[in-house]
């Protein structure tokens, strides 16, 4: 089969078959065709310079750019700007395994990765045996076997890696290139001449006019023959130095076409880059496969350099950024850039023809041309829905029925919109409509069907309607809900409807292998036309309305196949029957939100089969094709790129990858990034993670490359980290080890400073609680010796109270007998004072003398007073030695004074006792007051009673 591959293939070589595409269908490919998926990236994006001059790309996937700012790195998630060593545009980058090789101004070598996860770079200048050429850049750089070769203008230097030493041609050339087919390589030379490197020397193999007056952009071997690409765009056989053009007719109609790259796909197709209009691919067979340009979904018109990837990916440097083309894709896009088509809503491939109905019109082209595509006449408008029904198609429109033959396109019904047309089984002359009003019917007269009847007594908008076994039909309404109608035979009236479900969330209704299915945003379910009643479909509610995959809008059926779709936030859901064993295939196909959003209002996504395994989904500017054929499950890696070290001040130090290394316990935050390099434009990636020695489970699936670990308790852990890309798992798990250590204070000389204090506590403990004990001891026995001591003393005190009350008793009895006394002498006195007055009235002068004489005696005797100083002392015994102490001036008479006066005696009670008159009592205070010196703010008796 290979043999015969070959053979057919070598023919074509060897007869130089013309390229059959003209002028007019290489301007259709431009403006008409459908492009595999584009992705962008500008300045803004990659934050680097405008111009890419080279690509390549290392063992582990990430693509390199040589930038005019330096080295550009991007890993599918990140980028990541390298800067020159010297400042200068890298215009040269080539990889070997994890080396990437650039050459700038003055400078070349190679970029190693080190232990972070970043690149080291190492110049190669030093090894040179002469000096670089003044102002010299380098352009280009290959490599084979051992040898890699930088490329100047001026020079061709070879070192060898194994011996670290150059070897250098020296060559000038127009523009640098070098054309590296393994076995040989080529280079072409300034002043002419087609040359290979030979034993470290550029070898001329041709001078032929073509090397001389046309700059090479590309050599390729095909057939043991050299394929020459100029920059003019023509093509040339080179064998045993004849030279034969290829003509590819429709590059010949391409006027003015300046190329700057080529590249041979791994497909043997070629891509040839433009200076001003963009890409243009070719098979092998040299035949145009896609022209794109900036107008087309290019970056920009200028491509300076082309690479394909591991993948099969496309990658284009620009002039002013990059573009990346899925060349491989299931996916091809076809976008409306002017706006013409809008929205598409319904689509259909029928014999020979593609439909696109949207809401401006129906539009029309001839299948498998670059025709753009042209409205029908009199369909402008909104269409709903395209059907085939028994070799004839309708179209359902805001402005009724269509019967669409080729681009014609005929009005049979023009009453009100019609939502769709279904047949009625068992009356192949009729067909139910589903209107803005309520439902009509089209009739075949034979030879053209036509507006029959509306069917009266029903007017609510039948969006969808599904006739069932029992003649009922179901008709569903997104705001009113679920109806049940019964219809007469002859179609014309409504015999009853009832509403058997409350609207539903993206509700639709479906006729699925001669049953009706109702499914809304709280699953599917079956319905039962005899009993009324819903049964959940389980089958179908998991594969379209899982919690975690829940279909967003309505199910698709494709009628002839049975097939149901269904559109997913992340997913296309299709469900294929199985006709074997009844067991339905689920196929899902992940694509991004962008992708979803972009399939058009929600509740009229839509989808129809151009080919065996291709489908056609319409968009909301244009539509995109899927071929289940071309779709595969690709085996992905992740990796683990950096690790950053967020200190409390957000600081940030970058950590090493390899395992185990050691953190302090304060560690901040551990910043963790991971990747998987995938390049798909409708891919998505996820990510999940774990951390050993914290949780054993995996996290939800989140969508950013990176997670900040902090606050982790000390300990050893492993942290691992997983992708999905699409729906498949990585078949790998990246993981980083690393160990927190102990804070200081239970590090192991901690716990033994721990241990040792513990054990000094203990002893401390121990000899204080014996020094409690000792002192509860000896507190007890003094205690008891207190408690003695004060029975002892209450004892006493008893004994003291006894004594003072029996003190108190004489002194009171001394106190009441002083009083007596006192009271008597007062007494005695002042009869004596009455007695002395009443006789001062008698006439007998001489009796009365010798009385009073008698009783001045006894006024005056001393006996009384020292009867009354006994009884004085015997009640108050230290007030007269007191009161002297304290005036020394005071005379016998001031201290009797003072005495009477300490009883509280009043003036006129103390005046018979001194047998002196009231007023010179009250004389006797002043002069009292007087020699004790007593302030007039002092009263005199409390001064004596407090003494």
């Amino acid at each position: 089969m290979k043999s015969d591959y070959n053979f057919r293939y070598r023919s074509v070589i060897l007869k130089h078959l013309l390229i059959v595409l003209t002028l007019f269908m290489t301007c259709g490919f431009l403006n008409s065709q459908e492009l595999p998926p584009i992705h962008n990236y500008s300045i803004a994006d990659y934050d680097a310079g405008n111009q890419n001059w080279s690509i390549t790309q290392t063992e582990n996937k990430h693509i390199f750019f040589g930038n005019n700012l330096g080295l550009l790195e991007f890993d599918g998630t990140r980028w990541n700007l390298h800067p020159s060593p010297n400042g200068t545009i890298i215009r040269a980058v080539h990889s070997v395994n994890d080396l990437v090789y650039t050459g700038c101004y003055m400078e070349f070598g190679y970029w190693v990765p080190n232990e972070y996860g970043s690149l080291d770079y190492i110049s190669l200048i030093e090894k040179l045996n002469e000096p670089l050429i003044d102002d010299e850049h380098f352009w280009n750089i290959t490599s084979r076997d051992e040898w890699v070769i930088f490329q100047s203008l001026n020079r061709v230097y070879l070192y060898n890696t194994e011996e670290e030493n150059f070897e250098i041609i020296d060559f000038d050339t127009v523009r640098a290139k070098i054309f590296n087919l393994g076995a040989n390589i080529y280079l072409q030379k300034k002043t002419g001449g087609l040359y290979v490197i030979r034993n470290g020397k550029a070898v001329l193999i041709s001078d032929h006019k073509v090397f001389s007056e046309s700059f090479i952009v590309g050599i390729y071997n095909i057939s043991n023959k050299l394929l020459i690409i100029t920059e003019s765009g023509k093509f040339y056989f080179y064998e045993n130095d004849q030279m034969t053009e290829w003509s590819i007719d429709g590059l010949n109609s391409l006027q003015e076409l300046n190329l700057y790259t080529s590249l041979q796909l791994n497909d043997k197709g070629f891509i040839l880059g433009t200076v001003s209009n963009g890409y243009i691919r070719l098979d092998m067979s040299g035949r145009i496969v896609e022209a794109v340009n900036q107008e087309k979904g290019l970056i920009n018109n200028t491509i300076l350099s082309a690479f394909q990837d591991a993948d099969d990916n496309l990658w284009m440097g620009s002039d002013n950024g990059i573009s990346a083309v899925n060349l491989t894709s299931a996916f091809k896009v076809y976008k409306d850039l002017k706006g013409k088509l809008g929205d598409v809503y319904a689509s259909l491939v029928y014999n020979g023809y593609m439909y696109l109905g949207t809401n401006q019109g129906l539009f029309v082209k001839e299948l498998n041309t670059s025709n753009e595509f042209k409205m029908l006449r009199k369909t402008n408008g909104q269409v709903w829905d395209l059907r085939i029904i028994d070799g004839t198609l309708f179209c359902s429109h805001t402005r009724g029925t269509f019967i669409i033959k080729g681009e014609a396109a005929e009005q049979i019904f023009f009453e009100s919109g019609t939502w769709g047309v279904n047949p009625v089984k068992g009356r192949e002359d009729l067909l139910l409509q589903g209107n803005y009003n309520g439902l009509s019917i089209l009739k075949n007269d034979g030879d053209q069907w036509k507006y029959g009847n509306k069917i009266d007594g029903f007017d609510i908008s039948s969006k969808t309607a599904v006739l069932l076994e029992n003649g009922k039909v179901l008709v569903n309404h997104e705001n009113k809900g679920l109806f049940t109608l019964e219809i007469d035979q002859d179609f014309n009236k409504i015999l009853s409807s009832e509403l058997i479900a409350p609207k539903g969330y993206d509700s639709s209704i479906l006729a699925y292998h001669d049953k009706a299915l109702y499914a809304s945003n709280e699953g599917v379910f079956d319905f039962d036309p005899i009993s009324m009643q819903f049964s959940v479909d389980s089958l179908l509610t998991v594969v379209f309305y899982s919690e975690d995959d829940k279909v967003i809008g309505r199910l698709i059926l494709e009628k002839d196949t049975q097939k149901i779709w269904g559109f997913s936030e992340n997913n296309i859901i299709l469900m294929i029957p199985d006709n074997f064993d009844a067991t339905p295939r689920i196929v899902k196909i992940a694509v991004p939100a962008f992708f979803r959003r972009n399939l058009g209002v929600t509740g009229y996504e839509n989808i129809s089969r151009i080919s065996s395994n291709r489908y056609l989904l319409g968009t909301s500017n244009g539509y995109v094709t899927l071929d289940l054929d071309l779709l595969k499950e690709e085996q992905y890696q992740i990796h683990i790129n950096s690790i950053y070290l967020e200190h409390r001040n957000f600081d940030m130090d970058q950590i090493s990858l390899k395992n185990n290394q050691e953190f302090e316990y304060d560690l901040g935050n551990l910043n963790i990034s991971f990747n998987v390099p995938q390049y798909d434009k409708y891919t998505k990636v996820s990510y999940q993670y774990r951390l050993v020695g914290l949780n054993d489970d995996w996290s939800k699936w989140f969508g950013e490359p990176s997670i900040s670990l902090g606050k982790l308790p000390y300990g050893s852990y492993t942290f691992m980290v997983r992708a999905k890309v699409g729906n498949k798992i990585t078949e790998n798990e990246a993981f980083y080890s690393f160990v927190i250590k102990k804070p200081w204070y239970l590090t192991n000389v901690a716990i033994a400073l721990y241990i040792l204090g513990f054990f000094l506590i203990i002893g401390l403990i121990h000899q204080s609680y014996l020094r409690y004990y000792r002192g509860q001891r000896n507190k007890l026995i003094e205690d008891n010796k207190k408690n003695l001591e004060l029975a002892e003393l209450e004892n006493e005190q008893k004994i003291i109270i006894m004594r003072n009350e029996q003190l108190q008793t004489e002194l009171n009895s001394k106190n009441s007998e002083l009083a007596t006394t006192a009271m008597s002498l007062i007494k005695k006195n002042e009869l004596l004072l009455e007695i002395k007055k009443d006789l001062s009235h008698l006439k007998d002068e001489s009796s009365k003398t010798d009385v009073i004489k008698v009783i001045d005696k006894n006024l005056r005797n001393n006996n009384d007073w020292d009867f009354f100083k006994e009884a004085f002392n015997n009640a108050d015994k230290d007030f007269l030695h007191k009161i002297k102490g304290l005036h020394p001036d005071l005379t016998a008479n001031d201290l009797k004074f003072c005495a009477f006066l300490r009883l509280n005696l009043s003036s006129k009670e103390i005046a018979p006792l001194l047998n002196i008159s009231v007023r010179s009592v009250e004389i006797k205070r002043y002069r009292l007051r007087k020699k004790m010196k007593l302030d007039h703010s002092i009263h005199l008796i409390d001064y004596i009673l407090e003494i």
